[in-house]
């Protein structure tokens, strides 16, 4: 799977085992059975563990092309409103293996609570992410005599429903997500943790973080800001990527701002930047570059 996913052998992290390595082995239960991936972790047999990572390596590409069209379309398809707390959309062809995957962006775009459910016949399935102000497994309890079950946490969850009560849900849910978020600014808060200088985002400090992994929920990786940095470059790449080059007058630094080609458009000549330092292995060369999280114009207050 190393192999077929292109990582280099030696330098595998959290972080690859977590957006690199898990996406291909669960896009085999998303789209397919979760036996391929079994098999691929258990067979002893070199050729064929090769067949089954090339297999799911498939697998992960059309689950990122699904993912994407659907988000689209559920996009498209919220005819409430922006001034509304939630997002809610059903269609029949909403498959029950990405409809999670669509509710994260939805709610990682729009900072809403997002339910996405694929409408099948008599039967519905739906699932469910949240954002901090609201326990969505609660809210659901809320509607839990319209559902046939129910469960999850408090940022997500996943229900089923016959779908003669799926008008029901929709308003009941609504009407829950409503009363509960009454009195919150639905504005997303991104927690920094040091302001330095860009001259500071350097390999000693790129290894002094990494030795606080791993990383995940309730351990983010640090977020860093720098003040008055240039742009020196900003090309689009793959599907709503960014890639820019970045400066301090003297030096300049790569940077990546993933699925924010839309929200960084036409960026000003000097900007305050809030990102997370990384080092990439890239054909087995460790290199340095900058995620970013946000920015606006330099000097702003």
């Amino acid at each position: 799977m190393l192999e077929v996913a292109g990582f280099a052998p030696g330098h595998i992290d959290s972080e690859e085992i977590a957006f690199g390595l898990g996406p291909r082995l669960n896009a085999a239960g998303r789209l397919d059975t979760a036996l391929r991936a079994y098999e691929l972790l258990s067979t002893s047999d070199m050729d064929r563990a090769l067949e089954l990572a090339s297999e799911l390596n498939e697998l992960n590409s059309e689950r990122q092309r699904l993912t994407e069209e659907l988000f689209q379309r559920a996009r498209e398809s919220w005819q409430i409103g922006p001034e509304e707390p939630l997002i809610l959309v059903a269609a029949p062809d909403f498959h029950k293996g990405i409809v999670g995957l669509v509710a994260s962006r939805l709610t990682e775009t729009f900072y809403r609570p997002s339910v996405v459910i694929e409408v099948d016949g008599s039967h519905c399935r739906g699932s469910a992410r949240s954002i901090p102000e609201l326990n969505i497994t609660q809210a659901l309890g809320d509607c839990a005599d319209l559902l046939e079950r129910y469960g999850g946490h408090a940022m997500a969850a996943g229900f089923s429903l016959a779908t003669e009560n799926l008008a029901a849900f929709q308003q009941r849910l609504l009407e829950v997500v409503r009363a509960r978020l009454a009195g919150f600014d639905l504005v997303p808060t991104l927690e920094v943790d040091a302001v330095c200088a860009l001259t500071h985002a350097d390999w000693q400090a790129a290894r002094a973080l990494a030795q606080l992994r791993p990383f995940g929920h309730g351990h983010p990786t640090p977020t860093l800001v720098s003040r008055d940095v240039i742009v020196r470059d900003v090309r689009t790449v793959g599907h709503g990527h960014l890639r820019l080059t970045l400066s301090d007058g003297r030096a300049v630094w790569d940077a990546m701002a993933f699925r924010q080609a839309e929200a960084l458009a036409n960026l000003p000549p000097r900007i305050d930047l809030a990102y997370n330092l990384e080092i990439q292995h890239w054909n087995g060369e460790p290199r340095l570059r900058l995620i970013v999280r946000d920015v606006r114009p330099a000097g702003r207050v």
